[in-house]
C-alpha cells in the first residue's frame, strides 16, 4: 500500500502552502523541506 500525507498550514504559515510526504519518501515542495 502507498500514502500521502498532506500538511495544511495554519495562521502565519499559510501563505507558505501546504507540504507533502508520500510513501516512497517524496517530499513537495522541495523547497520547502530542509
Amino acid at each position: 500500500p502507498s500514502y500521502t500525507i498532506t500538511m495544511t498550514p495554519t495562521g502565519t504559515q499559510t501563505e507558505d502552502g501546504a507540504l507533502t510526504l508520500n510513501s516512497a519518501g517524496v517530499k513537495t515542495p522541495a523547497s520547502k523541506w530542509q
